[in-house]
């Protein structure tokens, strides 16, 4: 995946007039994709480096240098210039010196406002012909407190439980036990699903399912978190502390069923919603539980899906057309992926099976204007097939990766309004070097092109980047988030995708890469997910979390939404 488009091109040739000492320079402008389209006007300023001026390449910016600092050279770059390929293009004429050189390349955009900033340290000799800048977002700084959430802020502090004075967010815990609950604090939490809907108040409140070990005697439940539309904890009983999933209309708080029940997914339709999950009472079955608006179980017993021999394991679900949805989930007995339509209320359509073969496990579901999308993993590829509204399948499914050695895994998939959409998935070609991959695709199903020439992250080249999870924002014409766990630091990092193209603005640095979720060191953190909604609207990313011996957790951390 290419994060740097080279924009600008332009070499040309040292010259030198018999004895003297100039030479003419032409800059190579490295930048972002897209975001010269933005720039108007490109100014290159060539100044003195022991003058104490310093060039920081991370940032883009330059300190030290105000109007009345000596120019060695300057000029304005131009497409006129420009032969072949280019936005800007041009050179400067300077003698060479044995003192470095800071080269200021400063963009305006159409109002005359600085744009991007960019710089480079070099020495000019007489072999120098070409000096790289590399350009980055001009961003004003932030000031705590002032209304405003800007960038490399992800709150503003006042009454944000969620934030701390530095207009930074905090780790927040959810699963957090309740005597009154019955949920412990000494008992293990894990896979974490997260559903959050656009919208203020009760219609964008945040809801968490996990599996919850807190019943004991080697017996696990699903539990799960209720939390306000800005990820505030909610005071009323059970939803002030992890509560187990609602199995009838009745009992509050709710009790714990018998047996196990692990590996829950969760979708949205409506006011209401669906919980899916590995249920053992006769055999593994996939069940679901619907939830009305007050979070109630609407009947007393939950509704089968599966209804096969042998275990089913590993279930997902989507809310598609009309707020049916469709339900996939693993075979465990023949590695077989099958997928059927759930009619609201309660109807069930046929089972489908959606694999060829007997090597597929852990799909994930999307769902799109007409219809859905499942991913999983098939003898070492990415695998996809398209559904229709009614649960038919269409077509074969097709291979999402591009590379061949090595196996792929953990796909997840998100979908925008629109049509578009993006697999994330784990790339195992290289071992102890494990890379997020991701793919985008244009409403037709067509491939972003380049989107697999490099992995997602940037930050970490070396070890694992592992369980990646893919949601999709609103924001910015509709975007995507991308996150996953670095094992060797033990952090959750992120990043923010165009929708179609290129990247966007992360909320800690204002740069485009990738940056980092988690804040306490020397946890383990694994199994992320990610959702977003709410008020503003914002993403929650939610990881397990353990630190040394202590039971495995469940934790969140709120940012704003993507943007330029």
């Amino acid at each position: 995946m290419k994060v740097r488009s080279i924009a600008v091109l332009v070499l040309l040739s040292a010259c030198s007039d018999g004895g003297d000492a100039t030479v003419r320079v032409a800059p190579q402008i490295v930048a972002p994709k897209g975001l010269l389209d933005r720039v108007r006007a490109l100014k290159l300023e060539v100044v003195d480096a022991a003058s104490g001026i310093a060039c920081d390449t991370a940032r883009g910016t330059t300190t030290g240098i105000t109007a009345s600092t000596a120019r060695v050279a300057s000029a304005n770059l131009t497409a006129a210039a420009c032969s072949g390929q280019g936005r800007f293009c041009g050179a400067v004429e300077m003698d060479t010196s044995a003192t470095a050189r800071v080269f200021i390349a400063t963009g305006t955009d159409e109002g005359g406002a600085t744009f991007m900033t960019g710089c480079a340290t070099a020495v000019v000799d007489s072999a120098t012909s070409q000096v790289s800048i590399k350009m980055l977002r001009s961003l004003p700084k932030a000031t705590c407190g002032n209304g405003a959430v800007e960038i490399t802020e992800q709150c503003e502090g006042t009454g944000d439980a969620q934030c701390d004075a530095a207009c930074h967010s905090v780790e927040f815990l959810v699963s957090s036990a309740s005597a009154d609950n019955g949920t412990v604090a000494n008992a293990a939490k894990t896979a974490p699903v997260f559903a959050w809907a656009d919208g203020k108040g009760d219609a964008g409140r945040f809801f968490a399912v996990f599996g919850d070990g807190s019943p004991g005697a080697g017996n696990d439940d699903v539990s799960a978190r209720l939390l306000s539309d800005v990820l505030a904890p909610i005071p009323t009983v059970p939803f002030a502390a992890s509560f187990f999933l609602p199995n009838d209309p009745v009992v509050t708080p709710p009790k714990a069923l018998a047996g196990n029940q692990r590996h829950p997914a969760v979708a949205t339709s409506g006011a209401q919603k669906y919980v899916v999950y590995e249920d053992d009472g006769t055999g593994v079955d996939i069940a679901l539980r619907t939830l009305d608006a007050n979070f109630k179980a609407t009947a007393l017993a939950p509704l089968v899906v599966s209804n096969v021999a042998g275990d089913q394991i590993n279930p997902a679900i989507a809310s598609g057309p009309q707020g049916n949805l469709f339900i996939v989930w693993q075979d465990n007995a023949t590695s077989k992926i099958f997928g059927r339509t759930l009619t609201l209320p309660a109807t069930l359509g046929p089972e489908q099976e959606l694999s060829n073969g007997g090597t597929n496990r852990t799909p994930a579901v999307a769902a799109t204007p007409s219809g859905y999308l499942v991913v999983w993993e098939s003898g070492g590829d990415i695998k996809l097939r398209v559904v229709g509204a009614d649960g038919t399948p269409g077509g074969g499914d097709t291979t999402v990766n591009e590379a061949v050695d090595g196996a792929q895994e953990e796909p997840r998939i998100a979908s925008l309004a629109d049509g578009r959409y993006a697999i994330a998935w784990t790339d195992r070609a290289k071992t102890d070097d494990a890379n997020v991959m991701v793919q985008r695709f244009a409403a037709n199903g067509r491939k972003v092109a380049g989107d697999q020439a490099k992995p997602v992250h940037e930050a970490q080249s070396k070890g694992d980047q592992q369980f990646p999870a893919v949601a999709a924002a609103s924001a910015v014409g509709g975007s995507f988030v991308v996150g996953w766990s670095d094992k060797t630091t033990g952090h959750v990092r992120a990043r923010f995708l165009g929708g179609s193209a290129g990247f966007l603005l992360n909320p800690t640095d204002g740069t485009e890469t990738d940056f980092q979720v988690s804040l306490a060191e020397g946890h383990t953190r694994e199994r992320v997910t990610i959702a977003t909604g709410g008020a503003t609207p914002a993403i929650a990313f939610g990881w397990e979390d353990k630190q040394g011996t202590a039971p495995t957790t469940i934790v969140l951390r709120r940012f704003p939404a993507p943007t330029r």
